[in-house]
Order: structure tokens, then sequence, then C-alpha cells
């Protein structure tokens, strides 16, 4: 049978109480009858005493009507049952009743008396316990005086009244003790209702969580361990909770995503099949059924698929299975492609396919594999399309390059002899124009036109340099003379030759070093300061009024060394910045700056044809920074 936890501390309480109870009130009872005893006795001596001292003068004298005088004054004592009064032989010579209750002497009181010494007070042979259940407590006192025995007197108390006392003592006790159980057993009872009902909370919550609803929760009235408990409780069921909500949301994922993969499977045009390790097919899906002109999955699922789709290489000779590609990539733990190979179909027709494969891993063990494959027919045709339209494109280019290299070489065969006819008579022109020029004395006017001539001979000469240069490079007939080189002897050479356009222009120059070494280029020496005049140059020309213009030369960790001059021109925008080293682009320049607009683009063609490279940063506002980069041949020079 069970028993509830409340049940069992009630009335392990109410035992122990009971228990408890019971010792209090026997040892109350038997304390309080001691003492009454001890008090007996102490009261019996010393009226015994002051008898003996009132009957001695009459022993004295041996006067026995003295000795019921004084005995008649005692007969009114209430606790006084007995007085004998005894000679020094032991015989009775004056008696007192004040009972029925007549003491017998026994030998026993005689040889008290004989024995006992002088002075002395004794008990009879009956105990206090024996005087309780008689009802008399007997003292026997000898009478002395000077030291001499007179006789003896055998006195007997009434223990009545203290036994009355005892009993209604023990009542009272035994009733206090009694209401004393019952209220404890009330307060028990209460005290484990109060103590047991959040323990019937939390056995209630259990069971309610015990069938499945995780939404209760325990009411916290206390802040005890009970409380805590319950606390605990509900902090684990909202954990549970939690739990719960997530894996039924988990769960509607999973199933989501199941109900997504099926479609997914069903919806593709791209065929999917399954294979364990055994090669027996696990899983198709509907456009691998269609593709492969059988009517059901089952046809194929349980099936060899090596052996219904894959047996036979494109050119009919048998396809091992040892030999399987896909076979091959799931052992190997990898995925596999190919794009050379043909499936069959249930009618004995092939296909050519590309298929992927994947190892199927679960719990890093393979299982299996799943393969995708498309039908790759049409895309056959049209490569074959594409490369006989590839094959008769290549022949037309390489005729249309032939023609435009033909074109080319005339163009630059007629821009050499243009050039070189036309250099002809405009250093004529500019020989004779020098010529006025230091023969007009003092007419301004003719000087001006004069100088203007001149000018424009020089700018059309520079032209015709380029020009000449650009026919070079695009005809492969540059030469160069590549020679070690001092790049700190070459760009002194360059900056002594512009120094008078930068103080015409008020710019400041600042040239800065890394370090102290020189280092030596392998490059065309006329070709490099034509790279940096034209660079420098374009940094005068296009920077701003009272402008900036920065050489630094740095050694980046590649091992090369870079040359960079830095503007504080306006800035090329980005989307022209592709645009920059065209021929004959000047980016919509002013027509107020001179320019061809191929300088750039001999010097992208120089730099590279020694090697180099040339780039450029440039920020709208805030001015451009052209670099170029030549490998270092040796890092320091002896000074």
């Amino acid at each position: 049978m069970r028993m509830r936890l409340s049940t069992r501390l009630i009335l392990g309480v109410v035992v122990i109480e009971a228990v408890m109870l019971t010792i209090l009130v026997w040892n109350s009872v038997r304390l309080i009858s001691s003492s009454h005893g001890e008090l007996l006795e102490s009261a019996a001596q010393n009226e015994t005493r002051l008898i003996s001292n009132t009957l001695a003068p009459g022993l004295l004298s041996n006067d026995i009507a003295l000795l019921n005088d004084s005995l008649s004054l005692l007969r009114g004592h209430h606790n006084l049952v007995h007085l004998d009064v005894h000679d020094v032989d032991g015989n009775v010579i004056a008696s007192l009743e004040n009972s029925a209750h007549k003491h017998v002497e026994t030998e026993t009181h005689r040889n008290l008396l004989n024995t006992t010494k002088a002075g002395d007070t004794v008990k009879a042979d009956k105990t206090y316990q024996d005087a309780l259940s008689d009802g008399i407590f007997d003292v026997i006192k000898k009478v002395e005086v000077y030291g001499q025995q007179l006789g003896t007197i055998h006195a007997g108390y009434s223990v009545e009244a203290i036994n009355e006392f005892t009993r209604q003592t023990r009542f009272q006790n035994t009733v206090i003790a009694a209401v004393a159980l019952i209220l404890s057993i009330f307060a028990t009872i209460l005290l484990g209702l109060i103590l047991t009902r959040g323990l019937r909370k939390l056995e209630e919550g259990a069971d309610v969580f015990g069938q499945g609803d995780l939404a209760y929760r325990i009411p916290i009235s206390s802040h005890d361990e009970i409380g805590d408990v319950a606390q605990s409780f509900n902090q684990m069921a909202d954990h549970l909770r939690k739990g719960q909500r997530e894996l039924e949301k988990k769960n509607r994922q999973l199933v989501e995503q199941s109900e997504q993969i099926r479609l997914l499977m069903d919806s593709t045009e791209e065929a999917i099949y399954g294979a364990d390790l055994n090669g027996l097919c696990t899983f198709v899906n509907p456009a691998c059924v269609r593709v492969l002109g059988y009517s059901h999955q089952d046809e194929l699922v349980g099936h060899s698929i090596h052996e219904m789709i894959h047996h036979t290489y494109p050119d009919g000779t048998d396809y091992p299975k040892e030999q399987c590609l896909v076979r091959l990539a799931t052992q190997e733990r990898k995925s596999g492609h190919s794009d050379e190979e043909v499936h069959w179909r249930k009618d004995g027709t092939s296909l050519p396919v590309e298929w992927w494969s994947h190892p199927i891993i679960k719990e890093d063990r393979i299982i299996g594999s799943v393969v995708t494959f498309i039908d790759i027919t049409e895309r056959r045709k049209v490569e074959q399309a594409l490369m006989d339209a590839h094959n008769s494109l290549e022949q037309r280019v390489l005729e249309r390059t032939e023609q435009l290299e033909k074109a080319s070489n005339a163009k630059t065969e007629f821009l050499s002899r243009m050039s070189h006819e036309l250099r002809t008579p405009l250093n004529a022109i500019l020989g004779f124009g020098q010529l006025l020029e230091m023969g007009l004395q003092g007419n301004e006017t003719h000087k001006q036109y004069i100088n203007e001539v001149l000018h424009a001979s020089e700018h059309l000469l520079e032209l015709i340099n380029e020009t000449l240069d650009l026919s070079r490079i695009e005809s492969g007939k540059m030469e160069l003379n590549i020679e070690e080189v001092n790049l700190s002897e070459v760009l002194d050479e360059c900056v002594a030759l512009l120094n008078p356009l930068i103080v015409e222009n008020e710019l400041t120059f600042i040239r800065e070093k890394n370090d102290a070494k020189d280092h030596i280029l392998r490059v065309d020496k006329t070709r490099a300061k034509q790279v940096f005049i034209n660079i420098l140059s374009n940094a005068i020309k296009y920077n701003s009024d009272k402008g900036t213009i920065t050489l630094q030369v740095t050694t980046p960790e590649n091992g090369r060394v870079r040359i960079s001059v830095t503007d504080t021109g306006p800035g090329i925008p980005d989307a022209m910045q592709e645009r920059i080293f065209e021929p004959f682009d000047r980016l919509g320049s002013s027509e107020a700056i001179e320019g061809t607009g191929v300088g750039l683009a001999i010097t992208r063609s120089l730099v590279e044809l020694m090697k180099g490279k040339i780039g450029l940063t440039s920020h709208v506002g805030s001015g451009s920074t052209f670099w170029v980069e030549f490998e270092a041949v040796v890092a320091d020079l002896p000074k």
C-alpha cells in the first residue's frame, strides 16, 4: 500500500511526540513523588525530633501520666497516624492512635532499636515506596538526655495526602500531555499540509508533464527549497518546450525539405539515379526513366545500373564494370565527370551524355553514389556545326589578316616614305627661317612672323618624328641598343633639358630619392630618355597653374625599379584611363595644349620593348601619377 509523504510525516511526528510526552509525564510524576517523599521524610524527622524533646521529661522521670498528657497534645496532628513510646527495654509504655492503623512491632524494629547509634533517626524496615502503598511512613527515634538513652519513640505518618497529590498531578500531566499531543497532531497535520502543498503541486505538475502537456507550469507560492525546485522544474519545462518547438520546427523543415527534394527530383530535366556500393540502383527520378526509354522506376531500381545503361563504349566494345569511371570515383571518395561516354536506352540505342557522380557519405562511410546526366545529342550537333563554322571563320580570318597585314605594311611604308619626303623640305624651311630670324634687325613684326613659322615647323617635325617611330614600332623595325645605363644620370639629363619649361610655367619641381643608391638598368639609353622626357613633358603641359611635379624612384619588393612622375593637374576620369595609351587619342584635351596624341602610345611600346611596365593612377581634381618599371641590374655603384 502506497503511503503519502504527508501521512508518513504526520505518523512519524505523532509517534515521536507521544513517546516524548509519555517519558515527560512519567519523569515528572517520578520527580514530584521523589521530591514529596524527601520532603515527608525531612518533615517526619524534624517532627519526631521535636516530639522526642517533648517526651524527654516524662521518660526521664518515668512519669507515664506526663507522657500520656504530652501525647494527648499531639492527638489532633493531621499527618500523625500513631505514636508509640518505648522504654530502654523496648516495652511500650505509652501510645497514641489517630487512625484505625495500629503499628505492630517486629523483630526488625527491635534490631533497629538495639543497633542504632545514639542521636540517630532511622526509618523502619519499610521503604518510602512501601509507605506509599501502605499509606503509612514509620520513623523510629531514640530519646537521649546528655548521652543517656531514655527510650525510643516509634511514629507513623500518613502519606494519603501525598498519594492524592501524586494522583492529581499524574492526572493533570496526563491530561496536559493528551491535549498537547492532540494539538501537536493538528499542528503536525497543518504543517504537513503546508509543507507538502508544494510537493503536491510538483507531483501534479509532473503528472501533467508526463502526459505530454509541456506548456503546464507549476505556480510558485513560496521562496523556500520547494519553490526553488518548482522554479527549476519550470525552467526545465521551458527548455524542453523550446527544444520540442525546435524539434517540431526541424521536423517540419525536414518534411518540407523532403517534399522540395522530391519535387526537385520530379521537376528537373536532368536525369538522376543513385547506386549502392554493389552497383544496384537505389532510386531514379522521372527524367531518368523518360530519357532512358523506360515506363516505370521499378524497371531500374534494384538492378545493376551499369549492366542496364552503361555496359558498352561508344565504339560498341564491352565496358567492364571494374573499369567504370563512376565506380572508380566512388571507391576513391571523389567526384567524377565525363562527357565522352554514352548511355544505352531500353530499346538498345545509345545517346551521348555528360554525367557527374558524387559519393554518398554517411558518418564518414561511403554508402553509395548519386549520378546526374544529361542528353548532349543536340550539343554534339551544335559543337560540330560550331567546329565547321570555326574552321570556315578561321580560314576567313587568316585571309583577312593577310590582307590587313599587307594594308598595314603598305600604310607603314607610305608613312615612312612620306615622313622622309616631308622632313627634307621641312628642314629647309627651318634652316632658312632661322637664317631670316638672325638677319632681321629691328622689325618686330617680321620677327614675330618668322617665330610663328619656326614654331609651326618644329611642331610639324615633332609630329613627323613620332609618326616615324610609331610606324617603325608597328612594322617591327624599331632597333634598340640595350646597354647598362645609370638611371640617376639619365634622369639628371632629362630634368636639365626640361628645366627651362618648368621655370617658364612657374612649376615647383621636387625630386625624391628612396636612398643614396644609384640603379643600373639594361635599356636603350636614347629611348629611355625619350620615355622619361615624354612623361615629364605631359606633367608640365597638363599641370595646374603654379602646380608641382614630383619625381620619385622606389624599389618594390619584386626586385625592380619604379620611376614615378606625379603632377597636380585636373586628373583623368576612370572611364578615360583605358584610352590614355591609344594613339591619336587626346581624351578631348584643349587645342591650346600642343600634342599629337601618340606620345604615350610610343612610350608604352618603347617600355614594353625594353621589357618594362608602365601604368598610372589618377583621381579627378587631385592629379595623376605615371610610372614605369624596369628590372634593376646592380643595386650599388662604387663611388
